[in-house]
């Protein structure tokens, strides 16, 4: 029987999520954190192991260099090191990209770059569902092997080959739980494989601003400094200093017209006409 196409990356990258929630890996699409100039599709966490997965229609040079991009920038920020940031060199332990199974061969030149980069390849087959009877909306392993996976998921069925098995990461067990502490579980909102504007990935900034917001949701008059107090217990702000959070977040009050301004002088606000809000998240 002739697989079918899998129609884009974002199926690529439900299939890969199902997979890896089945096997017990919890899942942040599309984090946005201070440690990485990059969004990557996944960040899987399995206890103390960390992962970075990539999903991609085709196994092109692009994504390869996505993801060797944690090696090449902490290899950069060496430097910083010597300078007293090491705590912002961070690399995930494992690299995978899920990609669609093609029939032609990997070229020479990308497997060295794997193999220097340490870089997992699962491929991902669709064909229809034999199992006619009983289909079960809930996807399953059906097949399990060492290299060698099938999920039943409703009318399809997706065999996953892994191609490439991926290898700890140089620096990784120094330096790997430095991702796994960033994340949040408001980060797990996304969708992973879709195009930019069309996903509502957490941001660090998107973050603060919803503490602002719960803080304010009271409807009392607050000054900026309260405010700033207050989130603390919430986990506070991005922010390099205070000062420059009172500056940025009163500015980002107005701007979305989380609050009103109450006094003439001074960041003092309040939400009026207060009732609970159902509105969207910045």
């Amino acid at each position: 029987m002739r697989d079918d196409p899998i129609k884009n990356e974002a199926e690529i990258a439900d299939v890969a999520k199902v997979f890896l929630e089945l096997s017990n890996w919890s899942l942040y699409p599309e984090v946005v954190i201070d440690l990485f100039n990059g969004r990557p599709d996944f960040i899987g966490v399995k206890g103390s192991l960390c992962q970075v997965i990539e999903c991609k229609k085709t196994l092109s040079y692009p994504v390869i260099e996505q993801l060797a991009r944690w090696q090449i920038d902490a290899e950069k920020r060496k430097e910083w090191h010597r300078k007293g940031y090491e705590q912002k060199i961070a690399v995930p332990h494992l690299l995978i990209a899920f990609v669609s199974r093609t029939n032609g061969s990997m070229s020479d030149l990308k497997k060295i770059m794997l193999e220097q980069y340490r870089i997992g390849v699962y491929s991902i087959s669709k064909r229809p569902n034999m199992r006619t009877r009983n289909i079960q909306s809930q996807p399953y392993i059906s097949i399990s092997d060492e290299r060698y996976w099938t999920i039943v998921w409703g009318s399809y069925e997706y065999t996953i080959h892994q191609d490439v098995a991926p290898k700890i990461q140089h620096g990784s067990r120094k330096t790997a739980h430095r991702i796994i502490e960033l994340l949040n579980d408001d980060m797990r909102c996304a969708q992973a494989g879709v195009k930019g504007g069309e996903t509502d990935y957490m941001t660090p900034f998107k973050r603060t601003m919803n503490r602002v917001r719960a803080v304010l949701e009271d409807g009392k008059e607050l000054h900026i400094q309260h405010i700033i107090n207050d989130i603390r217990p919430l986990g506070g702000h991005h922010y390099v200093s205070d000062k420059v959070a009172m500056a940025s977040i009163s500015k980002f009050i107005d701007k979305f017209e989380i609050a009103k301004r109450t006094r003439e002088y001074g960041a003092w606000f309040v939400i009026e006409n207060h009732e609970p809000s159902n509105e969207k998240s910045i």
